[in-house]
C-alpha cells in the first residue's frame, strides 16, 4: 500500500506536472486577474468585436476571425452582461498558443529550457495586453500554432495521420486571420519537399479526411469574399491606399525600431513609445541567433524569415501590433539563447554540480526578472497611463 501511495505521489510531483502546474498558474494570474475591472471601461476595438460577434450571420457577412468571434460569440450567449465572457475566447486562444509554444520549444530545447522560454513568451507585454481584450489582436501570435503542430508531424510515427488532419484543420480555421495566408503560402513554399515526403508516409484515408476538412472550413471565407470582395484585402492585409516605396521603407523602418528600440507613434496595445520586446529578449535573441546558426542553421532561417515577415507586414500596414506575427520565432530563438548560456556555463565545470546549480539560478532569475517587467508593464503601467484610461472608457 505505502508503494503505491509513493508512486502515485512520485507521479503526481514530476517535472511534466509540476511544469503545467507552474504553467497554469501564472498563466491565470496574468490572464484573469481583475480582468473586469483593470480599466475603466472597453476600447472601441473592444466594442465593434462584441457587435461583430453578436449572430452567426454578422460573423459570415464579416469572416475576418472568424474562429475567435464563434467562440466569443457562445461565451456572450452564456453571460449577456460578463466582461470576463466577453474576454475568455481570447484568453482561450492565448492558453493555446502559450501550450503550443512550450511544446515545441520542449521538443527542440528540452523541457527545462522550453518552460523558461514559455514564461518568457507569455509574459512579453504586447502579449499580455492582447491576451486580456475583447478584440481579436492574440490571433496574430497564431502562427505558433502551425509550427508546433508542423514539426510534431515531422517527428512522430505513431500519431503521424492525425497530426496531419489537425495541421490542415488549424490552417483552415487560422485562413481567417489576416496576414495568415501569407504566412501559410511562404512557409509550404519553404518546406515543400518536406511535406512531400510526410505525405507519402500517410495512410491515403488521413489525408483525404485532412483536405476535406481544410476545404469544409475554408468554404464559408470563399463565399464571404466573392459577395464581398473587400474582404481579400483585409485577410491579405492589403492597405486600401497603397502607400508610396519610400513611404513603406520608412515605415519599415520604423518596424524594426519598434520592436527592439521605440516606437514611431503611440499604439492602444503598447505603452507609450516602448519597443514591443524587452532588453533581456533582445539579449537572449542575439545570443539564441548565434547559437542556432551554428548548430540549426535550417532552424534559425526559417525564425529569422518569420521575423522579416512581421517586419515587412508591420511597415506595409504603418502599424507595429502586427509584429505580433513574428513574435514566437523571436521567443523561439530567445529559447536558444538560454540553452546556449546554460550549456556554455556547464561546459566551464562538466563535473561539478556548481555551476550545473548556478546556471540554473542564473536562467531563473533572468526568467523571473522578465516576468516581473511584463507584469510591471501589463497590469501596473499600462492600465493607469493617461493613454489607456482615456481610451478604455466605453461600457
Amino acid at each position: 500500500m505505502l508503494k503505491v501511495l509513493r508512486a502515485k505521489l512520485r507521479q503526481l510531483l514530476s517535472l511534466r506536472f509540476l511544469v503545467y502546474f507552474t504553467l497554469a498558474v501564472i498563466v491565470f494570474f496574468l490572464f484573469f486577474w481583475h480582468i473586469s475591472s483593470l480599466t475603466p471601461g472597453i476600447s472601441p476595438a473592444e466594442v465593434a468585436a462584441r457587435s461583430s460577434s453578436r449572430s452567426l450571420r454578422l460573423i459570415y457577412e464579416n469572416p475576418i476571425n472568424a474562429p475567435h468571434k464563434i467562440l466569443q460569440h457562445f461565451f456572450v450567449k452564456l453571460s449577456p452582461s460578463s466582461t470576463l465572457a466577453l474576454k475568455l475566447s481570447t484568453i482561450a486562444f492565448a492558453g493555446l498558443f502559450g501550450f503550443c509554444f512550450y511544446k515545441l520549444a520542449a521538443s527542440w530545447y528540452g523541457k527545462l529550457i522550453g518552460f523558461f522560454g514559455t514564461m518568457i513568451f507569455v509574459s512579453m507585454p504586447l502579449f499580455i495586453v492582447s491576451a486580456r481584450q475583447a478584440s481579436s489582436q492574440i490571433m496574430l501570435f497564431s502562427p505558433i500554432l502551425l509550427m508546433w503542430l508542423y514539426a510534431w508531424m515531422t517527428k512522430t510515427n505513431r500519431f503521424k495521420g492525425l497530426v496531419w488532419i489537425l495541421l490542415l484543420v488549424s490552417a483552415g480555421l487560422l485562413m481567417y486571420t489576416p496576414g495568415l495566408i501569407w504566412f501559410m503560402i511562404l512557409g509550404a513554399i519553404a518546406i515543400r519537399s518536406r511535406i512531400k515526403a510526410v505525405f507519402s508516409e500517410i495512410r491515403r484515408s488521413s489525408a483525404v479526411v485532412g483536405i476535406v476538412a481544410f476545404g469544409v472550413i475554408i468554404a464559408p471565407l470563399i463565399v464571404s469574399c466573392v459577395a464581398h470582395p473587400s474582404i481579400v484585402k483585409r485577410l491579405l492585409l492589403i492597405p486600401p491606399d497603397w502607400p508610396s516605396a519610400i513611404v513603406v521603407a520608412k515605415d519599415t523602418g520604423w518596424s524594426v525600431l519598434a520592436l527592439f528600440i521605440k516606437a514611431p507613434v503611440h499604439n492602444s496595445l503598447i505603452l507609450d513609445r516602448l519597443p514591443v520586446i524587452s532588453v533581456i529578449i533582445l539579449a537572449l535573441l542575439i545570443f539564441g541567433g548565434y547559437a542556432m546558426q551554428a548548430a540549426a542553421r535550417a532552424k534559425a532561417i526559417s525564425l529569422g524569415a518569420s521575423i522579416v515577415f512581421a517586419i515587412v507586414v508591420a511597415g506595409v500596414n504603418n502599424d507595429v501590433v502586427y509584429l505580433a506575427l513574428g513574435l514566437p520565432a523571436v521567443c523561439l530563438l530567445a529559447s536558444a539563447g538560454l540553452r546556449y548560456l546554460y550549456i556554455e556555463w556547464r561546459a566551464i565545470f562538466p563535473r561539478n554540480p556548481v555551476p550545473k546549480t548556478f546556471a540554473l539560478v542564473l536562467i531563473a532569475a533572468l526568467t523571473i526578472t522578465q516576468v516581473a517587467f511584463g507584469v510591471r508593464y501589463s497590469l501596473i503601467a499600462w492600465p493607469h497611463s493617461v493613454a489607456t484610461r482615456s481610451t478604455y472608457v466605453l461600457k
